[in-house]
């Protein structure tokens, strides 16, 4: 896909998210219609993050972000610690995991790195993760692994990666809100 026809694409999507908006600002029930396009869009990135990481982990702990990977700048959230700007959001399930070793993508694994399956969300996809009650943030995030649970029928929606058995068992099976960022374009 050109540039261009990607540039088409997110034209679409931001006006399809324009509109979904205005739908929602009157009180109407919306679904997120611009899935399709953002995975049509997206299919020609892939491979391993260049992301730089702040070096500083965080525990399994309440309020706190997890994540390793420095978000971009451009990256503003609203008094609830919404993300002000994303192309959709899903609303799914997370385990954890870890352990170590590369990515099916080809980078090292590190908290941010997180296991999808790649039919779903593409590699490259990156997120803002916020357990469905808002006491844990996962935080930035990047999808660069593949998950086993993939193969489980009623599974999770991704599988995050955290530096201690003990995070993933304080972690264990949540709801989270993945929200997906237009980072993921750039």
């Amino acid at each position: 896909m050109s540039e261009e026809d990607a540039q088409k694409k997110l034209d679409e999507i931001e006006k399809a998210t324009r509109e979904r908006e205005l739908r929602e600002a009157a009180g109407q029930k919306v679904a997120s219609s611009n899935r399709r396009l953002y995975l049509d869009t997206y299919k020609y990135q892939r491979g391993p993050s260049n992301i730089p990481s702040t070096g500083e982990y965080t525990h399994c702990v309440k309020g706190k972000v997890m994540s390793q990977l420095v978000p971009p700048s451009s990256l503003t959230f609203d008094e609830n610690g919404v993300p002000e700007n994303y192309l959709y959001y899903i609303d799914g399930k997370a385990t954890a995991y870890s352990g170590g070793g590369k990515t099916s993508t080809g980078s090292t694994v590190r908290p941010g790195v997180v296991a999808v399956d790649p039919r779903e969300i593409p590699y490259g996809t990156e997120m803002w993760i916020v357990s469905s009650d808002g006491k844990y943030v996962y935080g930035f995030s990047r999808a660069e692994d593949t998950g086993a649970f993939i193969y489980w029928p009623r599974g999770a929606t991704v599988d995050l990666y955290m530096n201690t058995e003990s995070d993933c068992d304080r972690w264990g099976f949540r709801n989270v809100r993945i929200y997906v960022l237009p980072t993921s374009y750039k």
